[in-house]
């Protein structure tokens, strides 16, 4: 989620109260809580760009609010609603943690076994399967949370240790004894989802704002994304969490707890989930992500019994915090907990000032920097303690690439942090150059800092671990561009080595293509 990616009538349908247990006494109508986070969630839709989204809150089992906002499907006038179908992208990964705790818990998977053992390639032999689980599986395994693609591992060893496909388990094991009506595998055919009656077609901002069609996403089951659902379904699902059909309380508990590392540090995520507190309480959740095309979030609030799911048709809940680990810089998130879970800490610091960088986070996602740095600069002059509460990562990815000096260079000092403790950290040295070189929105280094940027982008090119194509290709590309006037033989093996990395996100190989052609 660190990659540089390209920049993604009000329908009040079945508005209230679908029972979650089939069956079961109607749900209580909704409160002026919820009426003031359902305006609300229609405000941010129109400010996040999102044609369609739907919504779903349930309290102690029950749904208590279900609507449907905006369209979705634009061309056809198709307004979206609680049973709109969408790829729910990286929720799955929540999905898989059940699964596999399910499985542990009856002796047939121990979490602490070696991966090595259970796939036919080469992995470190010191990354254990609950590595893979809680994203602490790179560098020196168990020492740090860093978000990875290994987590579709999960695939083969599931595979490996019950002798069954992970898709037909988790169906088996998962999706019916949760009562899932309408969540499913994905498809790599395009024209699988546009048959689906019901499903939300995906869309991009152009430079306007106006929603443009895109591409329908590979969306192939696996242990990390794939499944389809409903706002329904997935309140339906997390009721199915709070009891026994699903897992042991022992297991839920060891799924949901944060990881402690080995340095002692608590890590923001559990197994599968994300997990921190937030206003005083403890809340589980998890975003879903498809460049271009769909986002979503299922956030959990235990001890107020309450849950949130909201799907969208484009990638605007999730694209504008760059992958940070807070769930207070999520707008939608941060307005149901001061609306609906916590509705007297509402003007509290934390809140307040997570949800002034979420906005200014929203507002620079925009193109709208001057609007993004101004919401950055006032919470970080009303709400200190809204900082304290966001780790070195978060603060490096959302403060650093600010237009306004005093906020980047606290963003960068949150930098120089981790790598004082992890010198080798390939997304911290890549943010960071990204930091210095003030590279967004035109996508080449600027400022008086390019040179430290160069810098640090070489250090990522220099690491022995692996690196994401992505993180290479721009990495080579960014320092080449830097130097092609001063040292054009340099840039032109920087310039090949992008190349080579077969990475072309935003158009990078078009822009290598470019400047090797202008390299004497």
């Amino acid at each position: 989620m660190n990659a540089i990616v390209p920049s993604a009538c009000l329908s009040l349908l079945a508005a209230a109260c679908a029972a979650v247990p089939r069956g079961g006494p109607p749900a209580p109508a909704p409160d002026a809580g919820l009426d003031a986070f359902a305006a609300t969630v229609d405000s941010l839709r129109a400010e996040l760009r999102i044609p369609g989204l739907s919504v779903a809150v349930a309290r102690d089992g029950q749904v208590v609010l279900a609507r449907g906002f905006g369209m979705s499907d634009v061309e056809r006038g198709t307004p979206a609603t609680p049973g709109t179908v969408y790829p729910i992208g990286s929720v799955t990964k929540t999905f898989t943690a059940t699964l596999m705790v399910q499985l542990a818990a009856e002796g047939r998977l121990d979490l602490e076994d070696a991966v090595a053992g259970h796939v036919s390639w080469q992995v470190p032999p010191d990354v254990r399967v609950r590595h893979v689980l809680s994203h602490t599986s790179e560098g020196t395994p168990g020492t740090r949370f860093a978000y990875s693609s290994r987590f579709n591992w999960l695939d083969d060893v599931v595979a490996h240790a019950t002798g069954e496909p992970f898709p037909a388990l988790l169906e088996r094991r998962v999706l019916r004894p949760a009562g899932l009506e309408r969540t499913y595998p994905g498809s790599v055919d395009p024209a699988a989802a546009e048959a689906t009656p019901g499903f939300a077609r995906p869309y991009a901002p152009d430079a306007a704002g106006r929603p443009v069609r895109s591409a329908y996403p590979p969306n192939a089951l696996h242990s990390s994304s794939g499944l389809n659902s409903t706002v329904l379904d997935l309140a339906r699902y997390a009721a199915a969490l709070d009891d026994d059909r699903l897992a042991s309380a022992a297991a839920r508990e060891r799924m949901f707890s944060p990881v402690v590392s080995t340095r002692g540090d608590t890590l923001p995520y559990g197994l599968g989930w994300y997990s921190q507190r937030a206003a005083g309480m403890r809340v589980q959740w998890h975003p879903g992500w498809w460049p271009a095309a769909y986002s979503a979030l299922l956030l959990r609030v235990p001890e107020r019994g309450l849950v949130l799911a909201v799907l969208a048709n484009s990638d605007a809940l999730a694209a504008p915090q760059l992958g940070a680990s807070s769930v207070l810089l999520t707008p939608v998130a941060n307005a149901f907990l001061r609306l609906v879970a916590a509705p007297g800490d509402a003007s509290g610091e934390e809140l307040r000032g997570t949800e002034l960088i979420g906005r200014g986070l929203v507002a620079r996602w925009r193109g709208e920097a001057a609007r993004g740095d101004s919401l950055l600069r006032a919470a970080a002059g009303c709400c200190p303690a809204a900082l304290r509460t966001l780790s070195d990562d978060d603060l490096l990815r959302v403060l650093g690439e600010s237009g306004d000096p005093v906020v980047r260079a606290a963003g960068q000092d949150a930098g120089r942090r981790v790598l004082a403790a992890f010198p080798d950290e390939p997304g911290t040295l890549f943010n960071l150059g990204l930091s210095y070189g003030q590279v967004r929105p035109g996508l080449r280094i600027g400022g008086a800092e390019g040179g430290q940027a160069v810098a640090l982008f070489e250090r990522v090119l220099a690491l022995r671990e692996p690196i994401p194509e992505w993180m290479e290709g721009w990495s080579a590309y960014l320092a080449a561009d830097w130097l092609a006037a001063s040292d054009p033989a340099r840039a032109r093996t920087l310039a090949r080595r992008a190349a080579s990395s077969g990475a072309d996100t935003d158009g990078l190989q078009g822009r290598v293509s470019a400047l090797l052609g202008r390299l004497p």
